[in-house]
């Protein structure tokens, strides 16, 4: 069994941490760091931290190729990367000593047809119908937005399982190809249902609204108020410990979803995918790091974590 993610917008991840940004001034920064980054790459490392097999596919540029395959080798994680024309994206966090996290994203290479076929090639290519295939992120400019369902399709049709986080066009395509598991946050379940989203009955009715246009389950997510799922056998929620001390969100719910994806290509109960998903993102708070964590420290949150069943 092999977990493929399809993270198609790999970026290169920097960040720095400062006691305040103030803007318009000269200011003096505390640490720096930078990781190759994006939220199928976050996605990967998480499942590679569980010691699961895991291959991504993503983009990538000749000058940041070797970089990108050292990294994320040592890490656990199998790198399929389609080069393309245009550099791939920066990201910045800026980090200020009370939490606040700012981050300015660029906007990346536009792929064009050759390319864009040569990423759909990647991911379906070998899947078999022991595997799990997820969708995470955003896509480059020039890639459809209804491309993943027409890979959803494919795999699908390899007998593999497929899990989607996605938002926009891109999320309301994907459904319609009926996945079986699809991941979404606060915003991006407002914004596919038209609802707002306050606590967890509002969240869990969004999860259904996904599961009748198509998806197999639903999870949205809550940030510091945890998660609900939604499926045939029923419905779960999800806490987190109170008192945690944050030191980023930044990756925490792509670090959720490598947890989910481990799970289910596990075959566990949904409660322990959903237990294993919610220690994942917790662990990854309690790192300054975008989207890195470790096993004992995924560990740990999995006995602090709460899932209970969902009463309406």
């Amino acid at each position: 069994m092999i977990i493929t993610v399809a993270g198609f917008n790999t970026s290169v991840d920097r960040w720095l941490e400062l006691a305040r940004l103030e803007p318009g001034e000269v200011l003096r920064v505390d640490r720096v760091g930078a990781a190759p980054g994006g939220k199928g790459l976050h996605v990967a490392l998480a499942c590679a931290a569980l010691d699961e097999e895991v291959r991504l596919v993503g983009i990538v540029d000749a000058e940041h190729e070797g970089y990108f395959s050292e990294c994320l080798h040592e890490a656990g994680v199998r790198f399929q990367g389609v080069e393309v024309g245009g550099d791939v994206r920066g990201c910045l966090a800026i980090r200020e000593s009370d939490g606040r996290t700012t981050e300015l994203l660029e906007p990346g290479p536009e792929l064009d047809d050759v390319e864009c076929g040569a990423l759909d090639s990647s991911v379906h290519f070998g899947v078999g119908h022991t595997d799990v295939v997820a969708f995470a992120g955003s896509v480059p400019r020039g890639y459809p937005n209804s491309r993943y369902a027409e890979l959803i399709a494919r795999v699908r049709g390899a007998q593999a399982r497929t899990i989607v986080d996605a938002s926009g066009e891109l999320l309301t395509s994907a459904i319609e190809a009926a996945p079986e598991l699809v991941k979404v946050n606060r915003d991006e379940a407002a914004e596919l249902t038209g609802r707002a989203i306050g606590g967890a009955a509002d969240a869990m009715a969004a999860a259904g609204a996904m599961r009748e246009r198509g998806a197999g389950a639903a999870l949205v997510t809550l940030g510091g108020g945890g998660a609900v799922l939604a499926t045939d056998d029923g419905g779960w929620t999800l806490s987190v410990p109170d008192g945690l001390e944050v030191k980023s969100t930044v990756g925490a719910g792509d670090c959720l979803l490598g947890g989910v994806a481990v799970g289910f290509a596990r075959r566990l109960p949904w409660d322990e995918v959903l237990r294993l998903g919610g220690a994942c993102g917790a662990a990854k708070t309690q790192r300054a790091e975008t989207g890195l964590l470790h096993r004992a420290g995924i560990e740990t949150m999995q006995q602090a974590v709460e899932v209970a069943r969902w009463t309406a």
